[in-house]
Protein backbone atom coordinates (compact mmCIF):
# COMPACT_ATOMS: atom_id res chain seq x y z
CA UNK A 1 0.00 0.00 0.00
CA UNK A 2 1.22 3.23 -0.99
CA UNK A 3 0.49 6.95 0.22
CA UNK A 4 0.93 9.56 -1.45
CA UNK A 5 0.85 13.26 -0.50
CA UNK A 6 -1.66 15.64 -2.32
CA UNK A 7 -0.01 19.40 -3.12
CA UNK A 8 -3.31 21.66 -1.71
CA UNK A 9 -3.42 24.86 -4.06
CA UNK A 10 -2.75 27.65 -1.52
CA UNK A 11 -3.01 30.92 -3.62
CA UNK A 12 -6.39 31.73 -1.81
CA UNK A 13 -4.60 31.17 1.03
CA UNK A 14 -1.50 33.22 0.51
CA UNK A 15 -3.28 36.23 -0.57
CA UNK A 16 -5.66 36.53 1.96
CA UNK A 17 -2.96 36.63 4.62
CA UNK A 18 -0.63 39.21 2.59
CA UNK A 19 -3.99 41.04 2.58
CA UNK A 20 -4.32 41.12 5.93
CA UNK A 21 -0.79 40.91 7.10
CA UNK A 22 -0.57 44.52 4.79
CA UNK A 23 -3.29 46.28 6.34
CA UNK A 24 -2.39 45.31 10.30
CA UNK A 25 1.23 44.65 10.01
CA UNK A 26 1.73 44.70 13.89
CA UNK A 27 -0.47 42.19 14.32
CA UNK A 28 0.39 38.70 15.00
CA UNK A 29 -0.56 34.88 13.64
CA UNK A 30 -3.70 34.38 16.02
CA UNK A 31 -5.13 37.60 15.32
CA UNK A 32 -4.78 37.08 11.57
CA UNK A 33 -6.40 33.52 12.03
CA UNK A 34 -9.68 34.27 13.95
CA UNK A 35 -9.98 37.44 10.99
CA UNK A 36 -9.87 35.12 8.48
CA UNK A 37 -12.18 32.28 10.43
CA UNK A 38 -14.88 35.73 10.72
CA UNK A 39 -14.55 36.72 7.67
CA UNK A 40 -16.22 32.95 6.94
CA UNK A 41 -13.32 30.72 5.38
CA UNK A 42 -13.22 27.22 6.82
CA UNK A 43 -9.46 26.55 6.28
CA UNK A 44 -7.16 24.59 8.97
CA UNK A 45 -5.27 26.47 11.39
CA UNK A 46 -2.24 24.32 10.58
CA UNK A 47 -2.40 25.07 7.14
CA UNK A 48 -2.44 28.71 7.45
CA UNK A 49 0.28 28.77 9.48
CA UNK A 50 2.25 26.71 7.58
CA UNK A 51 1.69 29.28 4.97
CA UNK A 52 2.23 32.37 7.31
CA UNK A 53 5.33 30.60 8.23
CA UNK A 54 6.49 30.10 4.73
CA UNK A 55 5.98 33.66 3.49
CA UNK A 56 7.79 34.97 6.58
CA UNK A 57 4.65 37.37 7.87
CA UNK A 58 6.46 37.51 11.21
CA UNK A 59 6.20 40.86 13.45
CA UNK A 60 9.12 41.56 15.57
CA UNK A 61 8.57 42.26 19.25
CA UNK A 62 10.49 45.35 20.97
CA UNK A 63 13.23 42.54 22.27
CA UNK A 64 14.03 41.40 18.89
CA UNK A 65 13.46 44.85 17.09
CA UNK A 66 16.41 46.22 19.38
CA UNK A 67 18.58 43.03 18.83
CA UNK A 68 18.30 42.87 15.67
CA UNK A 69 19.14 46.98 15.51
CA UNK A 70 22.06 46.04 17.48
CA UNK A 71 20.70 48.55 20.29
CA UNK A 72 21.52 45.31 23.14
CA UNK A 73 24.16 46.63 25.06
CA UNK A 74 23.18 50.52 24.54
CA UNK A 75 20.33 50.38 26.87
CA UNK A 76 21.03 50.99 30.30
CA UNK A 77 18.38 50.66 33.02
Amino acid sequence: MCYYSRRLDDTEVIDKLTELAQSKPNRGFDWLHNRIRMQGHKWNRKRILRVYRLNHHRTNSFGQARILLGLRHQIHW
